[in-house]
């Protein structure tokens, strides 16, 4: 699914479907009247509603949802899987099939490589894509079509085929991990020398070393662990904000919707791909929205509850906790909350991964989602116990080289830097800021007992001591002074990061006697930070 800045298809795009269609129009003896665009969320196609009028009698036009579907290096859609879809109907899935699967029109006709897809209109006439819906039925909406893919689609027990982790990335990734495809170029042009580099890495303002969520290949980690009960059945193939249509009524129920383009369906999909890729699409709508801080927040959101990153916004939050609580709900029911988990992990590294080939993304967005990769990578391999190395190959962004500063001869000494007033009030705000994020996070660990703490909150202590770090760092570096006092701040920081870091490794690991000392060594590692920056604080002119 590529996604442009704008949203709207290129001129050149836009010239290819009006051939398409003017072909076929002659091909057919038909007309299109009343041809409207629908906001395909950004998608590869091109999606209006349009009045079919029959040139020919005995034959009856009407509204239809038309869909122009190119080739692309991620996929190839085959107009012939939206029928097979149709046609997987069982007397337990009838309800789901009849209701919430939009139905072929007339059959598919292809011109220049392009497929016109004619499919019945999605309800009533009156409706968008869920990226044209009302942001703020976005959480109530899409919780209701993942429980909708996921149970109502498939009711009865899953298939399960045995497949190792790197296996399970690599089915979700298929052709997309191509060595001539827009991801792996990418990343070599951006990341790594290669399409797959060392097996761990070393992230700037990371506290730890990540795996690198591209090492697939024959004895890697994630080639070493089977994944358990891979759950597979009935999936979409492709599901995006574009594929879903919903009523544009606000009072509309969360059950009114119903999905388009079936072009991809599989009848043994992993079950884990179609949520995991509709939540991340309803992310990148966010994203040019966040700076990096809230960014940083919102990735142990996405991989463990709660999302409750002070930086997230509410309606994002809200989406990503309801999703992630229909995900897991599915899991309690079918009693594999450990597998279920495990199997998330790995859905969101390998859709994560899909962002860094498609169009219309700036190298922000698709260095956030490879580092989301990454986390959600380190999350598995902590959950089946792998032990992290001390370090990893230093890796960072590689973007266009900066115009070079011009060179200013000096003669005599290079004039003496004078202290400014806004260098000490950035160092303020910053300890500020430090003492206003722990303090409060310092009470919360010592109210409750290990139990009763998320491992999220553990992953956002060890996230935000890391981030305040590489910023303080900065900051005195900018500074005119030597600022010892604050200097001294930087050890704190990285003692609580790491104290963060253990804590979250026993909890993936179910230790709770091990998680119950590491936590105490986080709260006096708290408590050491907290009155040195005090003691800072009070120091600075």
């Amino acid at each position: 699914m590529d996604r442009s800045s704008t949203g709207a298809p290129d001129v050149s795009a836009v010239e290819a479907v009006r051939k398409a269609l003017a072909d076929w129009e002659r091909q057919t003896h038909r007309e299109l009247k009343a041809v409207t665009p629908i906001d395909a969320g950004g998608s590869g196609g091109v999606l209006v509603s349009a009045y079919v009028r029959e040139l020919d009698p005995g034959r009856q036009g009407g509204r239809m949802i038309v869909k122009m579907l190119a080739p692309s290096d991620e996929t190839v859609g085959e107009p012939g899987r939206h029928k097979a879809a149709l046609l997987a109907r069982t007397e337990w899935n009838a309800p789901f099939v009849d209701g919430h699967l939009v139905g072929l029109a007339l059959e598919p006709h292809k011109v220049d490589g392009t497929w016109v897809m004619f499919q019945l209109p999605a309800g009533d006439e009156d409706a968008v894509t869920l990226a044209g819906a009302d942001r703020r039925r976005l959480p109530h909406l899409a919780a209701r079509i993942v429980t909708g893919v996921l149970e109502g689609w498939n009711p009865e027990d899953p298939t399960v085929v045995e497949r190792t982790a790197a296996e399970f990335v690599g089915d979700i990734l298929d052709r997309r991990l191509a060595d001539e495809g827009s991801l792996l170029k990418w990343v070599t042009g951006h990341l790594l020398p290669g399409p797959s580099g060392p097996p761990w890495l070393s992230l700037p303002g990371a506290d730890r070393p990540v795996p690198n969520p591209l090492a697939l290949g024959p004895g890697t980690d994630l080639a070493r662990h089977q994944v358990a009960v891979p759950q597979r059945g009935r999936a979409h193939g492709d599901l995006h904000p574009g594929n879903i249509m919903v009523p544009r009524q606000p009072a509309a129920g969360d059950d009114d919707f119903v999905l388009i383009d079936l072009s991809r369906f599989a009848a043994d999909a992993l079950l884990a791909r179609d949520p995991a890729h509709l939540l991340l699409c309803l992310v990148a709508s966010y994203l040019p929205h966040m700076d990096d801080e809230a960014r940083a927040e919102l990735v142990p959101g996405l991989l463990r509850t709660p999302c409750d990153g002070t930086l997230v916004p509410q309606g994002l939050a809200a989406l990503v906790a309801t999703v992630h609580d229909a995900w897991s709900g599915w899991g309690e029911r079918h009693r594999i909350q450990r597998d279920w988990r495990r199997q998330w992990y790995l859905a969101l590294q390998a859709c994560a991964l899909m962002f860094l080939g498609r169009k219309g993304y700036s190298d922000r967005d698709r260095w956030w989602f490879f580092r989301l990769a990454a986390e959600a990578c380190g999350a598995y391999l902590d959950d089946v116990a792998v032990r992290r190395p001390v370090e990893g190959a230093p890796v960072s962004l590689r973007t266009a080289p900066e115009p070079a500063a011009p060179v200013v001869a000096y003669v005599g000494p290079p004039p003496a830097r004078q202290d400014t007033p806004g260098d000490d009030q950035a160092l303020r705000r910053l300890l500020l800021e430090i003492w206003g994020t722990f303090g409060p996070r310092l009470r919360e660990l010592t109210a409750a007992p290990l139990e009763q703490i998320p491992m999220a909150t553990a992953m956002a202590i060890r996230l935000r001591a890391a981030r305040f770090g590489t910023d303080l760092r900065n900051a005195l570096m900018a500074s005119a002074g030597a600022h010892q006092e604050v200097s001294d701040v930087l050890g704190p920081l990285r003692a609580v990061a790491d104290r963060a870091g253990d804590v979250e490794t026993a909890m993936a690991r179910g230790d709770a006697f091990k998680g119950r000392k590491v936590l105490g060594d986080l709260v006096d590692a708290l408590e050491e930070l907290l009155d040195t920056v005090r003691e800072a604080k009070g120091r600075l002119p």
